[in-house]
Order: C-alpha cells, then sequence, then structure tokens
C-alpha cells in the first residue's frame, strides 16, 4: 500500500532501481494523481468535468488541440494523456508566472513533448504566432473570463468541422459567448 500524501508517485516512480523497474509503468501518474498533486495556482478542473470534456471534444489520440487559460494545467494534463502520443496541445497561458509553473510541471510528469506552453494573451493576439497554427485544431478550449472576444481567433485555428467548448460558470458569459460563435462562425 502507498501512502501518496507522504510521496507522490512521480517521486516514487524516481526512485525505483534496478529490479523494481520492471513495476515503474503501474506506478505512472494517473491523470487524477497528477491533478491532486499539482499546486493550485488557479481554481482547478476535476475529473467529472475533465471527461466530459475530453469526451465531447472527442479527444484522441493524434488528436491537435488548443487551450487557452492554462492556469495550474489540471485539464492539460488529462488532455495530454488522451491526445498522446501522436496528438499535441498548444495551450496559452497570458500569466508568465502561471505559464511558467505549469511548464515545469509538465515536464516533471513527462508531457513536454505532447504539450507546448505558451505565454501569450489569446484574447488580445490571438493563436497565430506561426504560420502552422492556421486551422490545425481538432478542438478549442477557452477557459477565460471573456471567451466572446477569443471566437475571432478561434477560427483561425481550428478545422472545418472542429470542435469548440468554452467553460463558463455564468450565464452570461454563455450568452456572449453564443453571440459571438453565431456571428462569426457559420453555424
Amino acid at each position: 500500500v502507498f501512502f501518496f500524501k507522504q510521496k507522490t508517485a512521480y517521486e516514487m516512480q524516481r526512485g525505483l532501481v534496478g529490479s523494481e523497474m520492471c513495476i515503474r509503468d503501474s506506478l505512472k501518474p494517473t491523470p487524477q494523481l497528477i491533478t491532486a498533486s499539482l499546486s493550485h495556482r488557479t481554481q482547478i478542473l476535476y475529473s467529472p468535468d475533465i471527461s466530459f470534456i475530453v469526451a465531447n471534444l472527442e479527444m484522441k489520440n493524434g488528436s491537435i488541440v488548443v487551450e487557452s487559460g492554462t492556469g495550474s494545467g489540471s485539464l492539460s494534463t488529462s488532455i495530454a494523456r488522451a491526445i498522446a502520443p501522436k496528438g499535441h496541445l498548444y495551450t496559452y497561458e497570458f500569466n508568465s508566472e502561471r505559464a511558467q509553473e505549469a511548464n515545469k510541471d509538465f515536464i516533471k510528469y513527462g508531457l513536454s513533448d505532447v504539450i507546448t506552453v505558451n505565454c501569450r494573451d489569446a484574447v488580445k493576439d490571438g493563436f497565430l504566432h506561426e504560420p502552422k497554427m492556421s486551422h490545425i485544431a481538432d478542438a478549442v478550449f477557452l477557459d477565460l473570463p471573456n471567451p466572446w472576444e477569443a471566437i475571432k481567433h478561434v477560427v483561425e485555428v481550428i478545422k472545418k468541422y472542429g470542435k469548440l467548448c468554452s467553460f463558463s460558470p455564468c450565464i452570461e458569459q454563455v450568452g456572449k459567448c453564443t453571440e459571438a460563435m453565431l456571428s462569426l462562425i457559420h453555424i
């Protein structure tokens, strides 16, 4: 029996030597363990919401996903596990300290080959910082206080028939986001 409050699964995995290496994969941190061990720099999403989002955005191995509002990286780690090894997550965080800390966490958990962290205000500057970003996303996830202002940038990166999710706790945000989608995207 392992007590994860004393050591994280990551710490236990790194401490394995010799014949113990054969059980390494059984100690690989799950998204739930990673979420529990992340430092909560922002409010985070938990398994019920994450599962709903990943399923409804149809994320799978090979999917290209754009996320804005990295925060603590809870959703990002689960997205990475869902789309790996052939997919990629481009996540955007406007706060440089949060972006740096999230990137450190992604490296720590072995997800840096699947996740690219961008310190950028997606609402103001958009997602197209490189030509390769044009219409590549199978799914876009927005966790922003003003997602309706980012919709005009979503159409630049999302594929035809791609999926968009805006995670908004207030009905006013949902209404404004819906209006923005209807005015910019021909549904």
